[in-house]
């Protein structure tokens, strides 16, 4: 048991290490061209993290709740009030799904953290999708 609860531990840092980049890429980025490749990005890694969380609670590990307080928000350009192209309905859905993640997190279950990033992979993926079929930012200048 182990050598698995060492593979789990270092499948869940290195999930968290891409979850951190892709949120880091999203950071100070205004919504510009590559906004459709930044939201890949976060889709590619909140499923990385739901399989890491779906193997740990396989593995029986568990998960101490962080605390979440106030708007729990991922990065200011995917934050609701900004300038975020595509549809509204999906949006809406991908606000949804960053409140699932914050209720997970402040929860004890991987089972609910697994799930709620895969919730949060495939609303951004949709919106990737979407972006790069028909969106295209203003040009400055």
């Amino acid at each position: 048991m182990q050598v698995e609860v060492a593979s789990i531990v270092e499948r869940m840092t290195s999930a968290g290490q891409n979850w951190e980049s892709a949120l880091d890429a999203h950071a100070l980025a205004p919504p510009d061209a590559g906004f459709p490749s930044r939201l890949r990005a976060l889709s590619s890694a909140a499923a990385e993290q739901a399989a890491a969380f779906e193997l740990a609670a396989q593995g029986g590990l568990g998960w101490r709740p962080r605390t979440v307080e106030g708007d729990f928000r991922l990065a200011p350009e995917l934050t609701p009030g900004m300038t975020r192209p595509g549809s509204e309905e999906l949006w809406q859905s991908f606000d949804e799904a960053v409140a699932g993640l914050a209720a997970a997190l402040s929860g004890s279950s991987l089972a609910n953290l697994a799930a709620a990033f895969n919730e949060l992979s495939e609303v951004a993926g949709l919106l990737a999708t979407e972006l790069q079929r028909t969106w295209r930012p203003a040009r400055v200048g």
